[in-house]
């Protein structure tokens, strides 16, 4: 090889070396006005910044790689252009980048993660704002379990996080070590030892620290079971938890003695019958006629002078006493306070808060064996073929969830979540007692002249304890019915029979009549008085014209139930300055609210899927319109919002309003982001 190409290489090589050696700390600042800035933060709960490392990566062009998919393959080119290491608050900014798309890493050894990534498209002499990278803290639980104080002879141990399916196994000495658990307080450890289990507290896992639970004993005779093979536990109302072989008890609410053997509860002995009754003795001889009593009162204290027979009630104490002659004796005393009484009226139904944001749905596809082709932001799926959940940022696949291992084979228990349900219907027709994991409908019950209005788990009708159906049970639990009561109305719609109970100008629409289940509402019509109105849970539907020229109507307050709002369902109501659809709700017909000149904000639900034209129509003081519906619903490209001059915004999902503009062209200089 000639000389001029080895100096040639030499010198490349050269170059590279320092080119590579530049600080990543320290990135170099722009070199032109056609440079680019990615500004960023990463949201990291205690994590030491010192520990956090920002990597960005030019992947114009390229296939984008996974952080994991780079660990795993060392062989992999990659173009990391610059490191930075974030302030105390997070933020970072990185300089100095050509036109294009960038990758981002944020990476930690005190996470869960190890590393997060998110996508950034750079212009030309401009900055741009990267979306949050979240990293969890995690650190380490170790301690050492020992038998009888032995340094040997302790492996096999098993030490977990209760709830959790962190884990580790003693090693001879005892020690163990639990990696990577969340950063919390309050965890609860449990020991597992010859198939019984200790408890150990633990205070607190900090972000990249190491707990240290010290040394726990365990005596060998807690956990080897006695000569004969019997644990003897007791008497119990109920068999014990986490039996093992050789355990018995005797069971106080059938008299009868259990032992556990063969992965079951077996007969061991029980209570023998009940003896036939004796021969009646022979009568007594007749007793000394006793001292009558001379009653004195209540007093504060003991009479003066007494003589046998006395006997007074002692208000100091709340006892009775008798004279025996000699000494004052215990004749009575005051019984335990009685029962609670019934619980007085409801009092008047608060104020109704405002409505809380909708988060961000979830699509979800179901089970497939690889992913759905042409995916819009946040669909998800099952990979049948590698055990795993995920959903589409809007760049690529990200993990969502993936299948844990196969637990150990637990004894034989009541179904997981299942749990036991009591319902107070408070004078209401009887509603059974059920045992299962959720409450999937509003319960029914009958009170004739009153209204059901909610069931909560409070018997104070607590507003933080009322009832969402389906209900989710996580404990055993007793749901009470809450009513009111008023002068009585009855409306027939068709075949259908609706009750309404007014009081003080306010309306509550009942979900039944005479215990039956009312699922729609309408025919109440031109009612001009002023009102609130309340529809209870249970109802579905609003029909056509349901409320049409209610012209009083100020407010209406819809359930949760609720599915569809039929056409002309709120037409001409005038007074009416608000409205929330539920997120519940799936259908607004033609005309639902045209009229509704007050009407100043209206909020649609999350799952709204079509709106007919003229749905909003001549609302004259519409201001803002809320979408939550992250799917623009379909219409029949008819005006909505016809005659609605002071409409200045339609707001929409943040990541829906390039769909909206689309859709909706109609309104496109009106969309915004919420």
């Amino acid at each position: 090889m000639k000389p001029t190409i080895w100096f040639v290489l030499i010198a490349g090589v050269c170059i590279g070396l320092i080119t590579s050696c530049i600080s990543p700390v320290n990135p170099l600042p722009p070199t032109s006005s056609t440079d680019g800035t990615i500004n960023g933060k990463v949201l990291f709960d205690s994590i030491s910044t010192s520990s956090l490392l920002i990597s960005v990566e030019r992947t114009d062009g390229l296939k984008t790689i996974t952080v994991q998919e780079s660990v795993d393959a060392r062989s992999i080119q990659r173009t990391v252009l610059q490191t930075v290491t974030p302030d105390k608050e997070g933020k970072y900014s990185v300089n100095g980048l050509e036109a294009g798309g960038y990758t981002v890493y944020a990476s930690s050894k005190d996470s869960k993660e190890k590393a997060v990534t998110t996508n950034v498209q750079v212009q030309a002499g401009k900055s741009v704002t990267a979306d949050d990278l979240h990293l969890s803290p995690v650190g380490n639980i170790t301690g050492r379990i020992q038998i009888d104080g032995a340094s040997t002879g302790n492996a096999g141990i098993f030490v977990f996080v209760a709830g959790t399916s962190y884990i580790a196994i003693t090693g001879d000495d005892g020690g163990f070590t639990i990696s990577d658990v969340p950063k919390a307080t309050g965890y609860l450890m449990l020991v597992s030892a010859n198939n019984h289990v200790f408890t150990w507290a633990i205070s607190e896992v900090t972000a990249g620290g190491n707990s240290a639970l010290g040394t726990k004993a365990i005596a060998s005779a807690d956990i080897t079971p006695n000569a004969s093979g019997l644990v003897w536990k007791g008497t119990l109302a109920s068999a014990p938890p986490n039996p093992i072989s050789g355990m018995a008890y005797y069971n106080s609410t059938d008299r009868i003695s259990y032992i556990y053997s063969a992965g079951t509860w077996q007969i061991l002995s029980k209570d023998g019958a009940q003896g036939a009754v004796g021969a009646t003795g022979a009568t007594g001889a007749v007793g000394a006629t006793g001292t009558g009593i001379i009653w004195k009162g209540a007093l504060a204290s003991p009479p003066a002078n007494p003589v046998a027979g006395w006997a007074y009630y002692n208000t100091s104490v709340s006892k009775s006493y008798i004279y025996d002659s000699s000494t004052w004796q215990l004749l009575a005393q005051d019984g335990a306070t009685g029962a609670t009484g019934a619980t007085g009226a409801t009092g008047a139904t608060g104020v109704t808060g405002a409505v809380g944001s909708n988060g961000i749905s979830v699509v979800w596809k179901g089970s497939f064996s690889s992913a759905p082709s042409s995916p819009l932001t946040n669909w998800a799926y099952y990979d049948t073929s590698v055990g795993k959940s995920f959903i589409f940022d809007g760049t690529s696949w990200q993990i969502l969830a993936k299948d844990g291992t196969t637990g150990a084979t637990g004894s034989p228990s009541a179904p997981v979540g299942f749990h036991t349900v009591h319902f107070e219907s408070n004078g209401g027709s009887a509603v059974q007692a059920i045992y299962a994991d959720k409450i999937a409908t509003f319960p029914n019950t009958y009170n004739e002249g009153q209204c059901l209005l909610d069931w909560y788990s409070d018997p104070d009708f607590l507003s933080a304890s009322r009832a969402v159906f389906p209900y989710i049970l996580q404990a055993d639990v007793t749901l009470y019915a809450k009513w009111i009561s008023g002068s009585s109305n009855v409306f027939y719609a068709g075949n259908r029979v609706i009750e309404t109970f007014s009081k003080t100008g306010e309306w509550f629409v009942s979900g039944q009549y005479l215990a039956q289940q009312v699922t729609s509402v309408g025919q109440i019509r031109n009612y001009t008085n002023p009102m609130t109105v309340f529809l209870s849970n249970g109802i579905t539907r609003i029909e056509s014209s349901g409320f049409s020229g209610c012209s009083g109507m100020t407010s209406i307050a819809l359930p949760q139930t609720l599915l569809s709002i039929e056409q002309n369902a709120f037409d001409g109501c005038s007074s009416l300055t608000s409205v929330s659809i539920p997120d519940s709700v799936v259908y607004l017909g033609s005309s639902s609210f045209a009229g509704a000149s007050a009407l100043g904000q209206v909020v649609l639900g999350s799952g709204l899927q079509r709106i007919d034209s003229a749905c909003f129509n001549d609302c004259t003081r519409l201001s803002t319109v809320f979408v939550y519906a992250r799917v623009p619903p379909t219409w029949d490209r008819n005006p909505l919002f016809h005659g609605d001059d002071n409409l200045t915004a339609i707001r929409v999902p943040a990541g829906s309003v390039s769909a909206y503009k689309t859709s909706w062209y109609m309104y496109s200089d009106l969309i915004v982001s919420m």
